[in-house]
């Protein structure tokens, strides 16, 4: 596990796979890569959405005793037929929120790069 960043790559900040579930839709997944702007994970086999479609997410932080959830809203930036997955960019996450995200990211990078 590392975080990413590739000059080539359409992303704004460095990635992990540092594990983080994402529920939408009554689907629960494991993000694929994840960053403080957004996430890609596997498509629901359901899903109906669509490039643009703004969507209601809850991601799953794992801490040791304890179940950290997160609701936000992202928009849906590009899905890829190929690899079945799908990619959000946040649009919305409380400030509580997103210093709990922050701080989980900030704790996996630092353990990624030491």
């Amino acid at each position: 596990m590392s975080a990413q960043s590739n000059p080539k790559d359409r992303r704004r900040s460095p990635r992990t796979r540092a594990p983080l579930f994402v529920m939408q839709d009554n689907y629960r997944a494991l993000a694929k890569d994840w960053s403080l702007v957004g996430l890609k994970t596997s498509r629901p086999p359901y899903a109906m959405t669509q490039v643009g479609d703004v969507v209601c997410l809850t991601l799953y932080l794992p801490r040791p005793n304890l179940q950290v959830s997160i609701k936000c809203t992202a928009r849906v930036v590009r899905i890829d037929q190929a690899t079945n997955s799908i990619a959000y960019q946040y649009v919305s996450v409380g400030p509580m929120e997103y210093e709990l995200l922050e701080g989980y990211f900030n704790e996996v990078v630092r353990t990624e790069v030491s």
